[in-house]
């Protein structure tokens, strides 16, 4: 076994202890699992691994004997995994699991530093044991948490409970990683379930540290669960307290209560205050090596005898306690009672809101030119009033101190308001007006107006004065605010009509309507507008002026007209064709011209044939072009429409015809229709065709005829190479003449072929004997006899000028194609030849 330690180092650093069963049972199944515990004084991570084979047996290599079981794994945090279906395919020859049978295995706990290096490593061995799994294992809790803090001299018990589903199973319960001094009860005893085990341990001073108690529980069939509990014993002391040796308080106010803290390890701290055995507060000490000084503030609303508990825990669960008695006497209360807000004669009654600070309810009582009913104070004059607070104390609270507020009543303001007015000049006054408010009581005031301003006044602003009258008044203080009368313009109002015309003609007479003169002033209306005969589509104001010696005498109101100018009419649209007759997909160019009454007209002309859009163009200086050649056979009506433009509704031009011709070329051979003539070497054949105008009555230009696919040598003659334009249909005659045939032996037709290798067939067999002999006879008398049997066999197959010889002529169709053309057009026909 191998332990890696390090004694020198800094600081000091504990290895891992390892805790765990001897023995460790694994169900027979494809997968199991069980758990390795370890624990570090230190705190450091833990890290859990197979030992190598040079660490388990000083061994180099891994083979059968020296690798751990296989299929086995372990996680970094001690879950041990065990694919037992690897045992067989290991190549050891190991038999497949069954119970009883035990493995050994060795693993390593590592504890490493924050950059993950080992810094110490345990080995650990472990016997695993394969067990039948019939019934569920058993489960294992514990009556306290799995990590716990304990102190020197203070004991510490929990206890372990297995219990099996299995109705009258037992269960075993073993412990292992006991610290000195520590119990465990019902330890290697087979018992009756639930089993349970008590722990019982007071440690010393001279154990603190870390341990790891570790239970498993087996049931009869061996099957076995494992559990732990880490106890982490601390040597360190309570915080040391400071509390009052006694306090008095008043009956509900804050009283303050001191405490000193100090934890001689400098650990932090937990101090939870109780009043009267109920917690009242918790506060929070760092972790210091110095005291710390806190404070609770209380209240206490019950006379008599009271205490104020503190306790106090630190990180290592260390705790101290001290009380402080407390005496709670009557108190002392005041009146808080604000300043009264200033009052006027009529005012409403005010509520009275002074209070006490022992919230006891308050008296009031008043004098002077006031009165007092309950919380309300009420107005009875003008002059002064006071109002004093009381408060006469009860069980819990001694008599306060009376509090007396002053104010005074002042008389009630009365606002008198002149309405302003207005009046056109030359008319008379209005009725003046206004309004009182602010009378109480009753009181009964009324009021008048006046201006100096009369009928004859000229434009301008004049005041209204109002006057008061009645009794009582000095009772007010009156605020009377003036008005004006105004003098206004009266108004005259001129309106220029709205009128309409056509773009490119001239303006019309511009007139309008003028009213509210008055007086039989003179007043003359003139009208303008910066439309001209050459202004664009659209909307011109048409403004109007007037002109007069009393114009000062109104106020004008202007009430513009408008022109519209509406879109002119086109003067004309013309279409053209570059040719008015043409052939089949021949390019025309159609153009088209549109004339206005004004400017030059823009936008778009679309060419259509009947219905049929061709296409558009954009007009230059009035002028578009569209080029087109997919026109179909025969008489088309082709149309210019103006899209018009912002100036120019749109408009269409008439129709002009456009003719599309094609060429028709049809053969005549005979009555049945046949597309085939035979002919005979040396002779010649003659066939008719049709070549007509297809869409119109004659072609639009001449039309050319040409003949291909003649057999070699063959000649053509027609009774005309050209029908001339303007021609209807016409008929032309076609003559072929075939040349005579020649016999020969050629090697690219097939009677020469033929004859090629009749020749090489027979002069084979005579070729081999004369080779043969040639060894006997000699070369001059082998060549000899070569020729003449070759001239023998040449002379036996020459046939020429019969019909069944191999030279015979064979007989042969050859296509020949007759075209019609023209510069656009080209149409073709064919016929089969056959030459025999």
């Amino acid at each position: 076994m191998e332990t890696l330690v390090s004694p020198f180092a800094s600081p000091a650093n504990h290895p891992p202890v390892a805790v765990s069963p001897a023995i460790v049972t694994v169900p027979i199944q494809s997968l199991a699992t069980f758990t390795i515990f370890a624990t570090d004084q230190d705190n450091d991570t833990i890290h859990y691994r197979l030992a190598t084979p040079q660490e388990q047996f000083d061994e180099t290599a891994t083979n059968c004997s020296t690798q751990s079981p296989p299929g086995l794994t372990i996680s970094n945090s001690g879950v041990g995994t065990w694919d037992t279906s690897r045992i067989t395919a290991a190549g050891c020859n190991y038999p497949a699991p069954v119970a009883g049978q035990i493995w050994p295995v060795q693993f390593m706990i590592e504890d490493l530093d924050s950059n993950g290096q080992v810094k110490s490593k345990v080995p650990v061995d472990v016997l695993l044991k394969f067990v039948n799994v019939t019934q569920p294992a058993p489960t294992l809790t514990f009556s306290t948490p799995t990590t716990v803090v304990a102190s020197p001299g203070n004991p510490l018990t929990f206890t372990a409970t297995a219990i099996n589903t299995t109705p009258g199973s037992r269960i075993t319960l073993n412990a292992v990683g006991l610290p000195t001094g520590a119990t465990a009860t019902n330890i290697n005893q087979t018992l009756t379930q639930p089993v349970s085990s008590v722990f019982s341990w007071t440690p010393t001073l001279a154990q603190e540290g870390t341990y790891v108690i570790v239970y498993t529980a087996t049931n009869d069939t061996y099957e076995q669960t494992v559990g732990s509990v880490s106890v982490k014993v601390l040597s360190s002391q309570p915080p040391s307290l400071t509390c009052s040796t006694g306090l008095t308080a008043q009956y509900n106010a804050l009283a303050s209560f001191p405490l000193t803290v100090l934890d001689p390890q400098g650990d932090a701290v937990t101090v939870t205050w109780s009043v009267d055995g109920n917690v009242s507060h918790t506060d929070t000490v760092a972790a210091s090596s110095n005291a710390t000084t806190l404070s609770l503030n209380q209240a206490f609303t019950t006379l008599g005898a009271h205490t104020v508990s503190v306790s106090a825990t630190n990180t290592d669960n260390q705790t101290s306690t001290c009380s402080t008695p407390v005496t709670v006497t009557t108190a002392d209360q005041t009146i808080a009672f604000g300043a009264l807000p200033n009052l006027t004669y009529g005012d409403a009654g005010i509520n009275l809101a002074a209070t006490a600070t022992s919230n006891l309810p308050i008296s009031y009582v008043a004098t002077g030119a006031c009165s007092v009913s309950g919380n309300t104070l009420s107005v009875q004059g003008v002059g002064t009033c006071s109002v004093t607070a009381n408060q006469a104390g009860d069980a819990s609270y001694n008599p306060a101190t009376s509090v007396t507020q002053t104010t005074s009543i002042a008389p009630r303001a009365l606002h008198v308001t002149a309405a302003n007015a207005t009046r056109v000049y030359g008319s008379a006054n209005p009725t003046l007006t206004g309004n009182v408010t602010g009378t109480v009581n009753g009181d009964v005031i009324t009021a008048t107006y006046s201006t100096s301003a009369n009928a004859t006044s000229p434009v301008g602003t004049y005041p209204i004065t109002p006057a008061l009258a009645g009794t009582n008044l000095s009772n007010y203080s009156v605020v009377a605010n003036n008005a004006t009368l105004m003098v206004t313009q009266a108004t005259i109002t001129v309106s220029a009509n709205n009128v309409t015309r056509n773009y490119g003609t001239s303006n019309p007479t511009l007139t309008g309507t003028v009213s509210g003169v008055v007086n039989g002033d003179q007043i003359t209306a003139t009208y303008s507008t910066p439309a001209t005969v050459s202004s664009p589509v659209g909307t011109y104001p048409i403004t109007p002026a007037l002109t007069g010696p009393a114009l000062s005498n109104y106020n004008v109101v202007t009430n513009n007209g408008s022109l519209t100018i509406n879109k002119g009419v086109i003067a004309g649209v013309q279409i053209t064709s570059s040719a008015p007759t043409v052939f089949l997909q021949t390019r025309l160019t159609f153009q088209a011209a549109v004339t206005g009454t004004g400017g030059t007209p823009t936008g778009s002309i679309s060419f259509v044939d009947g219905t049929t859009p061709l296409g558009s163009a954009q007009l230059v200086n009035g002028i578009a072009q569209l080029t087109y050649s997919d026109l179909t056979t025969g008489s088309h009506q082709i149309t210019a429409v103006y899209s018009g433009d912002s100036n120019y509704i749109g408009a269409a031009s008439a129709p002009i015809s456009q003719q599309i011709a094609d060429v028709d070329l049809r053969l005549q051979l005979n009555a049945a229709g046949s597309t085939t003539q035979t002919v005979m070497p040396g002779g010649s054949t003659t066939v008719g065709f049709t070549v007509a105008p297809l869409g119109m009555s004659a072609f639009p230009s001449d039309v050319a005829l040409s003949v291909t696919g003649l057999p070699p040598g063959a000649t053509y003659t027609t009774s005309t190479t050209n029908v001339t334009k303007g021609s209807s249909a016409t008929q032309v005659t076609l003559t072929i003449k075939v040349p005579a045939a020649t016999a020969s032996v050629r090697s690219n037709e097939v009677g020469g072929k033929v004859t090629a290798i009749a020749v090489a067939l027979i002069v084979l067999p005579f070729s081999a004997a004369m080779r043969r002999r040639a060894r006997s006879l000699g070369r001059l008398t082998a060549m000899l006899l070569l020729v003449l049997g070759s001239a023998t066999v040449l002379l036996g197959l020459t046939g020429c000028g019969t019909s069944n010889g191999f030279l015979a002529q064979p007989e042969k169709s050859y296509t020949v194609t007759v075209t019609a053309s023209t510069a656009a057009v080209s149409r073709s026909t064919t016929m089969q030849l056959i030459v025999q």
